[in-house]
């Protein structure tokens, strides 16, 4: 009897361990079919301005409108770890591939009754970030953006090319990048190249807060911008940003000085879903300047809404 009972407790035992097993394994296995390798990025963006002209000229005003879409390739899967969903791809150092199609328009109202000032935008871009060693990150991007203008007696095509190439240096949960950048700007057939130098440092404290740094050397001056974010549950993220800058912040040769502000917040619905709302105030200065001050200065004020929305997923 005792031995027959050994052997019934002794089967129940084995038969328990396989089922644990079996169950760890089916968690395992709906575990990676959770971990996404795919991401896309839809933005939607609105922008209201008020721009006040030098005199002689009248002040205006205006609305523009952007949508962009990006599908990021993670080369390894991004695992669902319990840190901040937003962070979790920084956290797990993951090599990433992305691809980018974006257009725009705005339209700025005539002052005197005549047409509008209006322009119709498209582009193309493709970037990568790789981690080549756990330390060491080797980033690239180019693009493609054409510009139509239309205004009293204007009707103006203009396309951009654009390229960058950098690395980044990695210890624990900072990283520090060098990026250099190129951008050929044909308007109307007017050719000109633009290089820009920048330094930037992403770091993240506690798996709940993070900010960047980042400076850039531009042609006749630099900008500069830093940004907070905080994360009081894994879902949720708080940020807030500012911005400056001053030099050729354009394509053209004039002189400019920009200034900007941000906040928002980054909610995610559960691992695979997330959705971004941020508001901007930016103010750009265009001081008199010309040789003989022909090209009036002006003020414009802008309010920006955006709207972003995530979504992860295994495969297509």
């Amino acid at each position: 009897m005792i031995a027959a009972a050994l052997i019934v407790y002794g089967t129940w035992a084995l038969a328990g361990a396989s089922q644990d097993g079996d169950s760890e394994a089916a968690l395992a296995d709906i575990a990676r079919e959770r971990d996404a390798i795919w991401q896309v990025n839809t933005t939607v963006s609105g922008r209201m301005y008020s721009i006040d002209q030098a005199s002689p000229s009248p002040s205006t005003d205006g609305m523009a409108e952007g949508l962009d879409l990006t599908l990021i390739k993670f080369v390894t899967p991004l695992h669902d770890d319990g840190a901040p969903y937003s962070l979790e791809p920084f956290l797990q150092r993951r090599s990433r591939l992305s691809f980018s199609l974006d257009g725009g328009h705005f339209s700025t109202r005539n002052p005197l009754g005549s047409v509008d000032r209006t322009n119709w935008s498209g582009g193309i871009g493709g970037a990568q970030d790789t981690y080549v060693q756990r330390w060491l990150a080797l980033t690239s991007g180019e693009g493609y953006h054409y510009d139509a203008l239309h205004d009293v007696g204007v009707h103006q095509s203009s396309h951009a090319f654009a390229g960058s190439l950098g690395l980044g240096v990695r210890a624990a949960d900072t990283r520090v990048d060098v990026s250099y950048g190129l951008l050929v700007v044909d308007v109307a057939g007017s050719v000109k190249a633009r290089q820009s130098l920048s330094l930037s440092a992403f770091t993240v404290i506690a798996r709940c807060f993070s900010a960047s740094l980042s400076g850039t050397v531009i042609p006749s001056g630099a900008e500069g911008d830093i940004s907070l974010e905080y994360f009081p549950t894994r879902a949720l993220g708080v940020f807030a940003g500012a911005f400056a800058g001053r030099g050729q912040l354009h394509s053209d040769d004039l002189l400019f000085r920009r200034y900007a502000g941000r906040a928002g917040l980054a909610a995610w619905i559960d691992h695979a879903f997330g959705i971004l709302g941020e508001y901007a105030l930016t103010i750009e200065n265009l001081p008199t300047q010309g040789f003989d001050q022909s090209v009036p200065g002006y003020r414009e004020v802008s309010h920006t809404v955006t709207l972003e929305i995530y979504w992860r997923f295994p495969r297509f």
